[in-house]
């Protein structure tokens, strides 16, 4: 064998060893990512539970603040806040959560700050269950099923679907119903379940 057939012998070695490293080196970084992923996906989910027109996660509506739900929420990933006139909107992404938190009439109190919880959102199957076990996503036969008593309303203009909880405002401002509690319909399932302060309370 010539000097030049040794050379390039060991040339192809050295390639070989290098694809061979590189190809070793992806498959550790391809069984990693597929061990933290397969990990992630079995970490159980977080429950929070929707109580009625009372409470949702334990943010309790007519008298949690802002920070205050910030801090019970501390383990649900970041959240956006948009300030507006005694209003400020807080939407917690990761668990498909919306608050609205406000002041009434001319009170200077900054919302953000020192207002309390009007209404709740939740958009999130995994995250959210009523304390009857309805979740997003379930049908409306679950729905009458879990509330036999829940009443369809259509047309009305942020109150349209199945009233789960009703309420009544009080005398002095007419006494009309309102849903306490409102499971939004869309496609034959739950979209949204929406918790509301009660009116002059």
């Amino acid at each position: 064998m010539s000097v030049h057939d040794v050379q390039l012998d060991s040339a192809r070695r050295s390639l070989t060893g290098t694809y061979a490293a590189a190809f070793a080196s992806a498959a550790a970084v391809a069984i990693a990512g597929a061990i933290l992923s397969t990990a992630s996906a079995a970490a159980p989910t977080r429950v929070h539970v929707v109580q009625g027109d009372r409470s949702v996660g334990g943010i309790v509506l007519g008298r949690t603040t802002a920070p205050q739900a910030a801090v019970r929420l501390v383990r649900d990933g970041a959240r956006r806040v948009r300030k507006r006139p005694n209003s400020c909107l807080v939407t917690w992404p990761r668990i498909g959560l919306t608050v609205d938190f406000g002041t009434l009439g001319s009170d200077p109190t900054n919302p953000c700050k020192g207002g309390v919880a009007f209404t709740a959102t939740v958009t999130n199957r995994a995250a959210w269950r009523t304390a009857l076990g309805l979740r997003i996503g379930d049908t409306t036969a679950r729905l009458r099923a879990l509330y036999p008593r829940a009443s369809l309303h259509r047309r009305l203009i942020g109150q349209t679907g199945y009233w789960l909880v009703t309420r009544r405002a009080c005398a002095t401002v007419g006494r009309f119903a309102y849903p306490g509690l409102l499971a939004r319909i869309r496609g034959g399932r739950v979209s949204a379940l929406v918790a509301t302060v009660g009116i002059c309370e």
